[in-house]
């Protein structure tokens, strides 16, 4: 990873408020645990030996997940999120401060892959990805999650109006790669995965309505609302995948 963009993640300040926000987006992902807790333990009866979280921050997706396996660990470029990752998470983590896009694994070494809100701050997402599939095993799973381009660009707090137009036209940032929902299946088909799941999220919390307050109930109530919409559902603020090797 470029050295800029490593200076970029450990410039985050994991603070109270920066953490209890992203909390609050854990949520979104219930449809994606239940189905992978669902079709990959009782009806596989698959127990992952290995567990790895790629760019696990500050250890929110091992926490949402909640998925138990003999070795769980996690990877992330930024020596500050693997600092709060260790106060974060109660279960014994393994932690690599290390780049998903040169994973130090064996390959078909894990057996679960969480890639939440990842390779969409990558320097290279492809090269990130095929390291994904190398280390994944032929049974396992893996669960990306990427910004969706039309509601990610109108969401994303970070986007600046110097970097509009290039947002639109590319679906890029210095920061952020967006993806639209037929471009990164075709990635991810091109590279070898079969998607067996998929979920557009982010409508309330950081998303499209983000300026009201909702409490848990109205959150899956609208989520769920704005799914079924065939033009809110365009402006999730992010897609995700369950994906297997082909």
């Amino acid at each position: 990873m470029e050295p800029n963009k490593k200076k970029q993640y450990d410039s985050v300040k994991y603070t109270k408020q920066y953490i209890d926000a992203k909390e609050k987006e854990k949520i979104i992902y219930k449809d994606t645990v239940d189905f992978v807790k669902r079709n990959f333990f009782p009806k596989r009866n698959f127990f992952p030996k290995v567990v790895l979280d790629c760019g696990c921050g500050y250890g929110r997706s091992l926490d949402t997940f909640k998925i138990k396996a003999h070795k769980i660990v996690g990877i992330d470029i930024s020596k500050k999120a693997l600092a709060k990752t260790k106060n974060y998470i109660k279960d014994k983590v393994f932690l690599i401060n290390g780049d998903v896009e040169n994973l130090p694994f064996k390959d078909k070494s894990v057996d679960l892959i969480l890639s939440i809100e990842v390779i969409s701050y990558t320097d290279n997402f492809k090269k990130a990805l095929i390291e994904m599939k190398r280390v994944l095993a032929d049974n396992g799973a893996i669960v990306i999650s990427v910004e969706n381009k039309y509601g990610g660009i109108l969401c994303d707090p970070y986007l600046e109006k110097s970097e509009l137009k290039k947002a639109i036209k590319y679906a890029k940032t210095r920061k952020t790669r967006y993806f639209t929902e037929e471009e990164i299946t075709n990635i991810l088909e091109e590279l070898g995965f079969r998607i067996v799941f998929r979920d557009k999220i982010g409508f309330t919390y950081s998303g499209i309505f983000h300026r009201f307050m909702f409490s848990k109930c109205e959150i899956r109530n609208i989520e769920s609302i704005c799914k079924k919409d065939n033009i809110l559902s365009e402006l999730s603020r992010g897609l995700c995948f369950v994906c297997v090797k082909n």
